[in-house]
C-alpha cells in the first residue's frame, strides 16, 4: 500500500468453485478490504471439502519526510539530512536542489554550504518504493559568522551601549573590572576612575566573534575653565548623597540648581562668594532614581552636566 492509501482490496476468489472463506480478520467473503499493516491469512473450503490457504503481509511504502521545515548550515561546513525512510527496504532516493544531485539507495545526504545555489535553498528528495512515489523538501539556510556592530557612550562612571545591531543571538560582556552582563544593551557603572578593557562576544548557533576596546571613565567634572578652576561631583552615580568639590575658585556669586529629567527643579542653593578650595555636601535622598542635570552659575556663566541617582 502506498502511504496515504486508505484501503487495499484482497481477492481470494477461485473461479467456478463454490467456496467458504475464513479470514484471520473474521471476514467470510471472497474480497476483503484491509486498512492496517499486519499479517493476514485466509482458508478456503470448496463444495467437495477441499481446503486451501494463504498467508500474506500488508505493509505501507513509507513517505519521504524530513520531519522539519528548515535546517541551518554553518558557513564553511556541511549538514546531514535524513529522509526518515528505512534504507534497507529497497527504495531509491533522488536528491536535487544542490550541486551534489544524485539517485541512489541512500536515505540520507550530506550537503555542504558551497553546494547550495544561495544562502537559502530548498533540497528535495524523491523516494520510489515499489512504484509508490513521495517527495519532501527542506529549506537549508547558511548561517555566517556574527559581526559586531555597536555604539556606546560614557558619562562620568557610567558606560552604556546605546545601539547593538550585531546579528548573533547570544551576548556576553566583560567590563574589565570583574563584572559581566548577558544583555544586548547593557549599562555598567564603574566604581572608580580608570581605563578599562571591555570585551564583547557575540555568538550564534555556529560561531562567535569577539571585540575588545578601551573605555575611560572619570568622576564627573562640571567646571573646568581657563583659570584652572574645577568643580567635581562625586560619587557619580550616587544614592542622592554626593559632594561638590570646588578647587581654585575666585568668584563673587556661585549658585547651584538641580533639575530632574522633566525639567523640574529639585535643589537650589546660593553659595555666594567662594575663594580657593571648598567642598559642599548635597542631599537628594528623597528624589527618584534616574538622570539629573546640575547647573552651576559662576559670576554669570552657567555650566551644566548630567549625573545619575540610583
Amino acid at each position: 500500500m502506498c502511504f496515504g492509501t486508505t484501503t487495499l482490496n484482497v481477492d481470494a476468489t477461485i473461479t467456478w468453485v463454490v467456496l467458504i472463506y475464513s479470514w484471520s480478520s473474521s471476514d467470510s467473503i471472497a474480497v476483503v478490504a484491509f486498512t492496517k499493516q499486519a499479517t493476514y491469512s485466509v482458508i478456503a473450503t470448496d463444495n467437495w471439502g477441499c481446503i486451501s490457504s494463504d498467508t500474506f503481509d500488508v505493509t505501507y511504502s513509507p513517505a519521504a519526510d524530513f520531519g522539519m521545515d528548515s535546517i541551518l548550515v554553518c558557513e564553511g561546513a556541511s549538514k546531514s539530512i535524513l529522509s526518515n525512510v528505512d534504507g534497507t527496504i529497497g527504495a531509491s532516493f533522488t536528491w536535487s536542489g544542490y550541486s551534489g544531485d544524485s539517485t541512489n539507495q541512500d536515505p540520507g545526504a550530506t550537503v555542504s554550504d558551497f553546494e547550495l545555489p544561495s544562502k537559502r535553498a530548498y533540497v528535495k528528495v524523491t523516494v520510489d518504493h515499489k512504484g509508490c512515489i513521495s517527495q519532501d523538501s527542506i529549506l537549508m539556510k547558511i548561517l555566517g559568522r556574527p559581526v559586531v556592530t555597536i555604539t556606546d557612550t560614557v558619562n562620568g562612571l557610567l558606560f552604556k551601549v546605546t545601539s547593538n545591531t550585531s546579528a548573533g543571538s547570544t551576548h556576553s560582556w566583560d567590563f574589565g573590572d570583574g563584572d559581566s552582563s548577558n544583555f544586548r544593551l547593557p549599562k555598567h557603572i564603574y566604581k572608580t576612575d580608570g581605563i578599562y578593557t571591555v570585551t564583547y562576544t557575540n555568538s550564534n548557533q555556529c560561531r562567535s566573534t569577539s571585540e575588545s576596546f578601551e573605555v575611560t571613565v572619570i568622576t564627573l567634572n562640571i567646571l573646568e575653565n581657563t583659570s584652572g578652576a574645577t568643580l567635581t561631583l562625586y560619587p557619580n552615580p550616587n544614592n542622592g548623597l554626593f559632594n561638590l568639590d570646588f578647587k581654585g575658585l575666585s568668584a563673587n556669586d556661585i549658585s547651584v540648581s538641580i533639575m530632574d529629567i522633566n525639567g523640574r527643579t529639585v535643589y537650589n542653593e546660593a553659595y555666594g562668594i567662594l575663594n580657593g578650595n571648598s567642598n559642599k555636601a548635597v542631599n537628594l535622598v528623597d528624589v527618584a532614581t534616574g538622570f539629573y542635570t546640575i547647573s552651576v552659575e559662576v559670576d554669570g556663566e552657567t555650566y551644566q552636566e548630567k549625573f545619575i541617582v540610583k
